[in-house]
């Protein structure tokens, strides 16, 4: 299976997201990069890391949460929730470009 590497960069001093970001480092730290799960949503967007997620597990409501790299299960993880055992998800903003959502 072939893996696709990408990421995507905000730029914390301007507050602008750089997708299909291709610089790998960032001395001055002016930027957060994130990187593509591999993973896309209902809707066919990419999930990255720091997106925030609506998910749905079966018979249960819609909750938010951020997607994180989990080192321990070595995989994306919505906090708690492993992205593959999720019935729905979409992808509705980033920690950084839609921070109101965190308070939802």
């Amino acid at each position: 299976m072939k893996r696709i590497i990408k990421l995507r960069a905000w730029a914390k001093t301007v507050k602008v997201m750089h997708p299909n970001w291709f610089v790998t480092s960032d001395e001055n730290g002016a930027y957060v990069l994130m990187q593509f799960t591999g993973l896309l949503d209902r809707n066919g967007k990419e999930i990255y890391e720091n997106d925030v997620v609506q998910i749905k597990h079966a018979g249960s409501t819609k909750r938010l949460k951020v997607v994180k790299w989990n080192t321990k299960s070595a995989g994306w993880n919505i906090r708690q929730d492993r992205l593959s055992e999720v019935v729905s998800h979409e992808v509705i903003g980033n920690v950084y470009s839609n921070p109101e959502l965190l308070n939802k």
